[in-house]
């Protein structure tokens, strides 16, 4: 994931000169807005391993459709969901789970405001799981990444908290 492919086409450039093949590399292209989103997943990406599994109904959807999906591989923590939409402003929407076992599902409504000249806006669901809450992702309203995830990291390892993490990317049609 990243807000431009130059590098991606380079390392597969590189890799091809190299070793005579095509890299096999899934794409997808972020906004600057949602780079704060895969900082704070890579300084988590330690616990990977127990990272929680998130399972969508659709990764391309239109205005209006409703997501629906799973989280697995709970493990009795604490599960945050976060919707960051292309303007980086982050959704926590962990009052939709629904509690099953050891996993969670959940539906929402997808809905963006028309943006002249947007056609596809890439959107993504990240979740977090920990032992104890994160006060810090727990705010009543919409909030920007750069900010959130920032206190988020500084809170946990405060802490001395392990936090997992699992990212999925979607897009959302005007």
């Amino acid at each position: 994931m990243g807000p431009s492919t130059a590098p991606f086409d380079l390392l597969d450039k590189k890799f091809s000169q190299s070793l005579g093949f095509e890299a096999s590399i899934g794409v997808r292209q972020i906004t600057q807005a949602q780079c704060p989103a895969i900082t704070f997943l890579n300084a988590v990406r330690a616990d990977y391993a127990r990272a929680p599994r998130i399972t969508l109904s659709s990764l391309k959807l239109k205005n209006g459709d409703t997501l629906s999906g799973m989280i697995e591989n709970i493990n009795n923590r604490v599960v945050e969901l976060l919707l960051v939409s292309d303007s980086g402003e982050v959704r926590n929407l962990t009052n939709l789970l629904k509690p099953g076992t050891d996993a969670v599902s959940f539906a929402l409504t997808m809905g963006r405001a028309d943006q002249p000249g947007s056609g596809i806006a890439p959107q993504l669901l990240m979740v977090l799981a920990s032992a104890r809450p994160i006060n810090s992702l727990r705010q009543a309203g919409p909030s920007t990444g750069s900010q959130l995830f920032v206190q988020a990291l500084s809170e946990s390892q405060a802490a001395n908290m392990s936090v997992s993490a699992s990212i999925r990317y979607m897009q959302l049609e005007k």
